[in-house]
């Protein structure tokens, strides 16, 4: 998700006035009040259904033209990302809402709330959860629900509730900094410190054994297991030169478990927990007016399995194929689960490297992001090779590292203070393939809007783009479920702020 970057404006009434996008704190000792404010992203989204030559050679009647809209909506490529890499932020879904609500008394404790249109209602799932797709559905999720109160110390606070941890953003990327994280626990938040406690829960099936030791065959008596994570991030803010900003972080996450059923004939493998942990640092730059940016350095290390096992497209191919991809879509899970429940004590190591700036210039602006992966894995991954535009498995091949890459640069000029136009280009890449849906793209988006402020963000706004991807292999689904090199989309919507 893109982090939004909330700007406060007092007005007579003591009601602080949002505006803008990503996380800003209220100032410690602020006037007591109600305080409110919020984001709404409206649009439509479609994908290429009838391509140019058949608009030439065949007669489109109405019938046709409604059942294209009508595939159209579905299809945005936004569903179609290229898994493990960042993309455009412009190919997103175009519809996302965010309310926030707050309430600050005499005594200067804070209640805040804060809802969004994105993932599950409360924190039922750890960041890393093998079962992601509730992450993606369009529903109503507590973000924030949490107190906040004054300490002796000046401008210190300690918090207690739910609460949505966002950093630096990238800008151009749709995906956030790697110390993101939900949150529902107390932390400690000072001028330059902040120290959290954290408790996440997630369902997940056991790994279970019969009376004879031997495993359970049968699915109906596999016994699920109550993830229990605990997680500690501490961020530390260092000014070793006025234009820079070195902020320390560090994030460990312990996984423990406990069956969340019995069965009298089943024995539940023991759940001995494991952890992960991210180390690294944020770099703020600011060194003059109309130029900011900031890069993040970091290291991860994850439990052997959680990472590097890319999952399958069970739709491409013959039935060998299909069933094949389905079968190690279950290796993969169990995979990333037993990694989870600390089956093995092995680790992979992840090397993190981004980068995101905005420089300003009087007629014209420019974005730029920059995002490196570089996985270790203990355990060799299967490889996959391009066979004319089609995956397939390179037998015999395996790799124990893979560099996955994403640049974006964006041009923006400003037509006037009210009217952009700009060209976001996005290439994707990964150097080992491990998947049959894992392709190198090239994106390109023109975009042309109407904003209520002369900025490279230009927000508020009304916009309208249109995004052409080009893949180097057939990985992109048409509405006519065959699958292609190219992928065209166009977005259009408005954003404002409230």
């Amino acid at each position: 998700m893109t982090v939004l970057v909330l700007k406060t404006s007092k007005i007579p009434s003591g009601i602080l006035f949002f505006l803008g996008f990503s996380l800003i704190q209220t100032p410690a000792f602020a006037n007591e009040g109600f305080e409110y404010g919020g984001y709404w992203r409206v649009g439509y989204n479609t994908a290429s259904a009838v391509t140019a030559q058949e608009l030439v050679t065949r007669k489109i009647t109405w019938r046709d033209f409604v059942d294209t809209l009508q595939g159209l909506t579905g299809e945005a490529s936004d569903t179609q990302d290229l898994p493990g890499l960042k993309t455009t932020r412009h190919s997103r879904s175009p519809t996302y809402f965010q309310l926030r609500l707050g309430q600050r008394f005499s005594n200067g404790v804070d209640a805040k709330l804060k809802l969004d249109s994105f993932g599950p209602f409360f924190h039922e799932l750890a960041d890393t959860s093998a079962d992601a797709s509730t992450k993606n559905s369009l529903n109503l999720r507590v973000r924030d629900l949490y107190l906040s109160i004054p300490l002796g110390v000046e401008n210190t606070r300690i918090w207690a509730g739910s609460r949505f941890l966002e950093y630096e953003d990238l800008r151009l990327f749709d995906g956030g900094n790697p110390f993101d994280h939900n949150a529902y626990g107390i932390g400690v938040e000072g001028p330059r410190y902040e120290a959290v406690l954290s408790y996440n829960k997630a369902t997940r099936t056991a790994v279970v054994t019969g009376a004879n030791g031997q495993p359970v065959a049968n699915t109906q008596q596999n016994s699920t297991v109550n993830t229990k994570d605990i997680t500690i991030i501490g961020r530390y803010e260092l000014n070793p030169w006025r234009a820079l900003q070195v902020k320390p972080m560090i994030k460990i996450t312990n996984h423990a478990g406990a069956p969340a059923d019995t069965v009298s004939v089943i024995q539940r493998k023991e759940i001995r927990g494991s952890t992960e942990a991210i180390l690294g640092a944020v770099i703020a730059r600011s060194g003059r007016p109309g130029y900011w940016g900031n890069t993040v350095l970091a290291v991860r290390e994850a439990p052997s399995g959680l990472i590097g096992r890319t999952d399958q497209n069970e739709s491409i191919g013959d039935d060998a194929s299909k069933a094949f991809a389905k079968q190690t879509n279950l290796e993969n899970a169990a995979e990333r689960n037993a990694a989870l429940r600390g089956d093995s004590k092995n680790f992979d190591t992840t090397f993190i490297l981004s980068d995101t700036a905005n420089i300003d210039f009087p007629r014209w602006s420019l974005l730029t992001g920059l995002w490196i992966e570089h996985d270790i894995y203990n355990t060799p991954r299967q490889l996959w090779k391009l066979n004319n535009g089609t995956m397939i498995r390179d037998e015999g091949n395996f790799t124990k590292k893979n560099t996955r890459i994403s640049v974006g640069i964006q041009p923006v000029y400003f037509i006037s203070d009210q009217v952009h136009a700009a060209f976001d280009v996005n290439y994707a890449m990964r150097t080992k393939r491990l998947s049959n849906i894992d392709a190198n793209g090239l994106i390109m988006t023109p975009i042309l809007r109407y904003a209520m402020n002369k900025s490279a963000l230009g927000t508020p706004q009304i916009y309208t783009s249109f995004s052409y991807g080009r893949y180097d292999a057939e990985t992109k689904r048409q509405p006519d479920n065959s699958y292609k090199t190219t992928l065209v989309t166009t977005q259009t919507g408005f954003e404002i702020w409230f």
